[in-house]
This record gives C-alpha cells, structure tokens and sequence, in this order.
C-alpha cells in the first residue's frame, strides 16, 4: 500500500510541498543497527512525514486491521507534542482521505479509489472526503 500512496504523491501532489519516508523498519545487522541507533535512528517513525504550508504532519499507514506498535504508540505522542499532527490511515480511502485533507495534493484533483479494487482514479473538481485524524491526535483518550 505504501508504494501506492507514494506513487500518488509524486504523480499528483502539489509540487510547493516536502514529503519523504525515514527507513527504520528494515531488520539490519547488529553492528549496523547499532551505528544507525548514534546516528539517531528512532523506533515508531511514522511511514510518511510530510511539511505542508508550514506544518508537520506524520502518516502511519496500516492495513485496514492494522495496530500501531507501542514503539509507534511512543512516538507519536512525542511527535504530538512537539506540535506535529499525527495520523493512522488504515487503508487506500483513509490513506487518500489524509492526504488530501491535510492539503497534499495539487488542487483540483480529486483521488478516489475505484469500486472494482483496480486501483484509483482521478477527477478534477470534484470533492474528497474529509480526512479523519487518529483519536489521540484529535485528544480523545485512548
């Protein structure tokens, strides 16, 4: 799903924006993931961080029955505090919906997955559903 999102990122997302992935998760030899550890290499990154009109966003991307880890858990509340929004988007419609809700598309492209499960489509004009933060980062109690 990752590569997807991405894929539409650099096919349609607005072009005045920063947005990258931080590769922690791959299994690394001890010496290496030792070294990776000083050089500050944190467990729980978010999969995509994005800066957009001056703010900062994290995006964790699940599986539709896909749980945040705690290191994920930890990390997103040390994010939210440092003033960034924090969102889970589990699967391709809330992961669509966050984007462009939080602006990361060009204007006037609407992304929408198509009913056949074939992939997406785009439209001009027309509207996209609303992006739903994660309930922590909207401050409701977990």
């Amino acid at each position: 799903m990752q590569q997807h999102v991405v894929k539409l990122l650099e096919a349609y997302g607005r072009p005045d924006i920063e947005w990258h992935h931080v590769p922690n998760g791959e299994h690394r030899a001890p010496r290496t993931a030792g070294r990776l550890k000083t050089l500050g290499t944190h467990a729980g990154v978010a999969d995509l961080m994005l800066t957009i009109d001056g703010r900062s966003y994290a995006v964790e991307l699940k599986t539709v029955t896909g749980r945040q880890s705690a290191a994920q858990q930890r990390w997103q509340e040390r994010f939210e505090r440092a003033g960034g929004l924090y969102f889970v988007a589990r699967g391709l419609d809330q992961a669509i919906a966050v984007l462009t809700g939080i602006g990361a598309f060009r204007a006037g492209i609407t992304i929408i997955s198509a009913p056949d499960g074939s992939g997406v489509r785009t439209r001009l004009g027309a509207e996209a559903p609303a992006a739903t933060r994660s309930p922590r980062a909207a401050g409701v109690p977990a």
